[in-house]
């Protein structure tokens, strides 16, 4: 026996099949239209016929490394109550972590889930930039909209990826002012007005002339906040004293002046990703809160 599972995403149904009391169920391969026959026809068929009720709390993490992060949080996580296990869902520059609760009740659930993420909270504090699924750059451009404040960028190593990504969320125009890509050092100087001298002493790859950048970006756009990169994101370009994968970042903005050297590794593009994520934490953590929204 097959019954069709009709796909509003796409043209492919999905196919449940049952035999000798169990089921299976053929699913499209485009993961989206996957996604949305789970959670339209599978999962609630598996809730309705379960005796169990199982509940996910979610907390996004940027710029710890798995074995770091595990290494903080371990004595809250020996510590979590039968009914309670922990999830790590790592991507680059990035670690999930999902609490999920299985009980009997949703009540017994949120008896359970309520204390255990207030300890998380307590240990993580601000390394938490979210909990309800929002990318850092969603998070960013609450806080600038609700402080009234706007942003610029000035990238070399990163190509435009960070504004690419702020410029992402719907309704950026209202914090984000423009962007330059600053590849060569001739357009650094021209149009961020960072120091020949800075460059010819340290480096395009410095914490001078990083500095000078996330300056001139908020000189030339007028904006509040000015965010740089600098870096080696390889495969070739490295030294005994820069090697790939290093880069140096910036924030520029009111009462802050803050630059950073970090080791991306040897893969480029995880370097690019991991790099415009830091930077957007890092102006996350210099922003005020937005207000919560009931």
């Amino acid at each position: 026996m097959c019954e069709l599972l009709s796909n509003a995403k796409g043209t492919a149904p999905g196919m449940l099949f049952q035999r000798d009391g169990v089921r299976y169920v053929s699913m499209p391969g485009v993961p989206y239209e996957m996604k949305h026959l789970m959670e339209v026809h599978v999962l609630p068929r598996m809730r309705a016929e379960s005796d169990a009720h199982i509940e996910h709390r979610f907390f996004m993490v940027q710029g710890i490394p798995e074995s770091e992060l595990a290494g903080r949080i371990s004595d809250w996580e020996s510590a979590l109550p039968e009914g309670l296990s922990l999830a790590y869902l790592p991507s680059p520059g990035i670690v999930k972590l999902r609490v999920t609760a299985r009980t009997q009740s949703p009540e017994e659930a949120e008896a359970l889930l309520e204390p255990a993420t207030e300890g998380l909270r307590a240990v993580l504090g601000t390394d938490i930039y979210s909990e309800d699924w929002k990318t850092i750059e969603e998070v960013v451009g609450e806080r600038l909209a609700a402080a009234g404040q706007t942003v610029s960028t000035a990238e070399s190593c990163t190509g435009g990826s960070i504004a690419a990504l702020l410029t992402r969320v719907p309704g950026s125009s209202r914090y984000v002012l423009g962007g330059i890509v600053a590849y060569a050092n001739e357009v650094k100087m021209r149009n961020l007005g960072v120091n020949e001298a800075d460059l010819l002493m340290h480096g395009a790859v410095s914490e001078p002339v990083v500095r000078a950048m996330a300056r001139g970006a908020r000189k030339r756009f007028g904006s509040d906040w000015g965010v740089a990169s600098s870096g080696v994101a390889g495969p070739d370009g490295g030294s005994a004293k820069k090697p790939v994968g290093t880069v140096w970042l910036a924030v520029s903005g009111p009462g802050v002046e803050w630059a950073g050297r970090f080791q991306m590794g040897d893969n480029r593009e995880r370097t690019v990703r991991k790099s415009v994520l830091e930077v957007l934490n890092r102006l996350r953590g210099f922003l005020p809160e937005a207000p919560a929204k009931h």
